[in-house]
């Protein structure tokens, strides 16, 4: 491996600005872009709401469900470079394929092939990777890291514009052209870990320079008092309290938070919001998440994390329940306020927790069984689709998902640090 200056940049802020870039331009249109297709797959179609909905939902459930702890296994043992490079491919096929499709079955091998390709390059990958960058720092790299995949909420009006245009088929397939030409060489900047370059997470001083070997191997570092770790297993792990609340925060923080992305724009065109109205209300929540996940990246790494998760998870709870609750321009804009606020903040904290709590070493694989809890909720927006088809209205199921929204805050509170495990008596390796 050829060294990294340590005198330039630190190149765990690198892996940020990758990081940021790669979900920007893939992540965010892809998720808060589903409404929008969904809309006009409707109009050529004329599909069921809860057809539309089914792929979106259960493909992301299924795939992070019983691909989340593969692709941390695999993440563990490729690392997160390989992992991105053949994500991205899979997801450029997915969208060219998606120009393609003519039938049902068409359209659900589409958005499968979309999901496991940004579940394989955008997901554990690169936050393993920015995990094993940082550790004082880790919430704040984590904040600004996932901003691109809010930053690319800005995109969403500029979809909306081109297919209302060029049509949906051209616009996905020069986007499955584009995002694989420019997101290949970027992806194959990222570095696994900062050991196999002789340097230290956070950009720290090496505690012994000769130790920083020029021809940039593998090195052994000894710990610094400011970022002493102890590592879980995935076993270990599991066998704590804290593992299962958190994972069962955030599932239901994300059921609520997934559902009503899908929905929120389907929901406004019911009530009579037209489709770039709608479309600006998704900017507006995009902005108010960005400028929430800054404000939680610096906050996370100064105080506690379980109570800022609480915070800002209740916060979200309040934006789904305004657009249950508030009809018209002024729930939407409520909802978007608030539920940006939330979703925004919440989202750095959730991971970089994990870090603190679980350690390095087995980040991805923690990170992928973990998923097992907040992807089982994958029925509840087939569930809310289900409804409207046949009750027409969404009203009640953002009710009740603001409620399970409010459960996932107080779930937090009770998820304390775990006691370290008992030592291993196998010396561990270096992170990689």
């Amino acid at each position: 491996m050829r060294a990294l200056n340590p005198r330039r940049v630190f190149y765990g802020w690198w892996i940020v600005a990758i990081t940021l870039f790669l979900t920007g331009i893939a992540f965010g249109p892809l998720l808060y872009g589903a409404g929008i297709m969904m809309v006009a797959l409707k109009r050529d179609f004329n599909w069921s709401q809860s057809f539309l909905s089914l792929p979106w939902t259960l493909n992301r459930a299924v795939e992070g469900a019983l691909l989340g702890p593969i692709d941390g296994w695999l993440t563990n043992i490729l690392g997160p470079r390989r992992m991105v490079i053949i994500g991205i491919l899979i997801l450029g096929a997915g969208l060219i394929g998606f120009s393609l499709i003519e039938t049902q079955w068409g359209y659900l091998i589409a958005v499968a092939t979309l999901w496991l390709g940004a579940n394989m390059a955008l997901g554990i990958p690169l936050t393993t990777a920015m995990n094993n960058w940082f550790i004082r720092r880790r919430t704040i790299a984590m904040a600004l890291g996932q901003m691109g995949g809010n930053l690319g909420g800005f995109l969403v009006p500029l979809l909306a514009a081109s297919i209302e245009a060029f049509g949906w088929r051209t616009t996905t397939l020069w986007a499955g052209i584009g995002i694989t030409a420019i997101a290949i060489p970027i992806g194959m900047a990222v570095r696994n870990s900062p050991e196999q370059y002789g340097l230290r997470p956070d950009g720290d001083p090496p505690l012994n320079p000769q130790e920083n070997r020029a021809d940039g191997q593998a090195t052994t570092v000894l710990p610094h008092p400011q970022t002493a770790e102890v590592d879980f297993t995935a076993t270990q792990a599991m066998k704590t309290w804290s593992f299962w609340l958190l994972s069962l925060s955030m599932g239901c923080a994300v059921a609520a938070a997934l559902t009503v992305i899908l929905y929120i724009v389907p929901a406004l065109e019911h009530q009579g919001i037209s489709l770039a109205i709608a479309s600006t209300v998704v900017t507006v929540y995009t902005f108010t998440s960005v400028a929430a996940r800054l404000v939680a990246g610096f906050l996370g790494d100064r105080y506690s994390k379980q109570h800022g998760i609480a915070i800002f998870v209740a916060i979200q709870a309040l934006g789904v329940l305004a657009a249950a609750l508030i009809p018209g321009l002024l729930g939407a804009f409520l909802f978007a306020i608030l539920f940006g606020i939330g979703f925004g903040g919440r989202g750095p904290l959730y991971v970089a927790i994990r870090g603190d709590y679980f350690g390095r070493k087995n980040f991805a694989t923690i990170v992928g069984v973990s998923s097992l809890v907040p992807n089982l909720t994958f029925a509840i927006p087939i569930a809310v689709g289900w409804w409207y088809d046949r009750v027409g209205d969404y009203t009640l199921p953002f009710l009740l998902l603001g409620v399970i929204n409010m459960v996932g805050a107080f779930l937090i509170l009770w998820a304390k640090p775990p006691k370290p495990p008992v030592p291993s008596r196998k010396e561990p390796s270096p992170v990689g």
